[in-house]
């Protein structure tokens, strides 16, 4: 209404996309045989904004993973993930269990009251910094396809949040 002032709105105009896959048959699906290589795993006072994401206080424990996805064996991506504790402990059985690492965390939390059902997906473009640019792999300064996501629970609670880098070149979303 003309004169009642300004208002800032929050940004909706998001696309839905109706199932959550993992990398791994996102990959298949692509021609390519996908992988993941964890690199870390630590237990972490959840910052900030991984608190804003998984609705967790500041400070609260959280399982972060850092690990690099493949395509035919080949780096093409570098990501950093967060657990709320209640998946946490199956994430980390999973892992220690299988050693090449090629079971998503959407498979290992799927028959548990974690399991990851839609996900909230937000890509842009970003620069590889020297923290990313895992053991220089990647020029700092290179242009990055940047995923960021969360995954939520069929009720609607937070589960992981995950950045990904992903070489520009490299990854694509098709909506």
């Amino acid at each position: 209404m003309q004169g009642s002032g300004t208002y800032v709105a929050e940004r909706t105009d998001a696309t839905y996309i109706p199932r959550v896959g993992t990398f791994v048959d996102d990959m298949r699906r692509r021609g390519f045989e996908g992988s993941t290589r964890m690199i870390a795993t630590r237990w972490v006072n959840a910052a900030e904004e991984i608190s804003t994401h998984l609705s967790v206080p500041v400070g609260e424990q959280v399982l972060f993973v850092r690990r690099l996805r493949l395509a035919n064996h080949e780096v093409i991506g570098f990501e950093r993930s967060y657990f709320m504790k209640a998946a946490a402990s199956r994430i980390l059985d999973t892992m220690m269990a299988e050693i090449s690492g090629a079971s998503s965390s959407f498979d290992q939390l799927a028959d548990t009251p974690n399991a990851i059902k839609h996900a909230r997906v937000r890509t842009s473009a970003a620069l590889f910094t020297d923290a990313e640019a895992f053991n220089h792999q990647v020029p700092v300064g290179e242009a990055a396809f940047k995923v960021c996501a969360t995954g939520y629970t069929e009720e609607g609670s937070p589960v992981e949040y995950s950045e990904t880098l992903y070489l520009a070149d490299a990854y694509f979303y098709e909506m």
